[in-house]
């Protein structure tokens, strides 16, 4: 009697290049932050959990504290967001830029949206659209996903190293390098009559011979 072990489905055995791209895009960006230092860490992007905190502070009413949120995260967030209405919904936007703020979690949608819409145009353009629409989407996040594009790779150009053609000399005196020193500012005054104001400097390029 033998048994058979129940083989996987066609569905599991197959994943999505999506998903596969978009979590090696989030591992790629997470080793970058845990790289930077504990300061910039903390502020370069901004998280949900972040996004929800800064709400809470700008809805608040004017004389009243938030007790689970500390003061100093309350001043960072009253200096530097504001709340906007777009399409009746409270957004998050940069008190300066005045563009809603992208959240951490939505960094590889938009970038692909921004990326596509220029069609591949690379990382500068990519930059630009991305500021045009939004805010707090640092440019080292487009870096990362621009390098793991796959149809800026496959159409990215190969650059092909100019190869110098080389010298050859057959013999003795058939070819010659000439430098002409100018003396003129400082001459060689060997007497009244014989002043040297220029040095011929003749080498053949076979023997070496100055």
């Amino acid at each position: 009697m033998t048994s058979t072990a129940a083989l996987p489905s066609s569905s599991s055995m197959t994943t999505n290049p999506h998903e596969s791209q978009e979590k090696l895009f989030y591992n790629e960006l997470g080793k970058y932050i845990d790289s930077l230092s504990e300061n910039f860490k903390k502020k370069c992007v901004i998280k949900k959990e972040i996004y929800d905190n800064i709400t809470k502070v700008l809805t608040l009413e004017k004389g009243k504290s938030s007790v689970s949120l500390s003061s100093q995260f309350v001043y960072w967030a009253c200096q530097n967001f504001v709340l906007s209405k777009i399409a009746g919904n409270d957004i998050v936007c940069c008190a300066k830029a005045k563009k809603p703020v992208c959240i951490f979690e939505s960094f590889y949608n938009v970038i692909g949206e921004c990326h596509n819409n220029i069609s591949h145009g690379g990382r500068h353009k990519t930059v630009y659209e991305i500021n045009s629409h939004y805010s707090w989407l640092p440019r080292f996040a487009v870096d990362i996903f621009v390098k793991q594009c796959l149809p800026c790779q496959l159409h990215k150009p190969v650059k092909h190293h100019v190869v110098s053609k080389p010298i050859i000399s057959l013999g003795v005196m058939t070819r010659l390098q000439i430098n002409l020193v100018d003396m003129r500012t400082r001459p060689d005054k060997v007497s009244e009559n014989v002043v040297y104001n220029w040095i011929l400097n003749c080498i053949d390029h076979y023997s070496k011979f100055c």
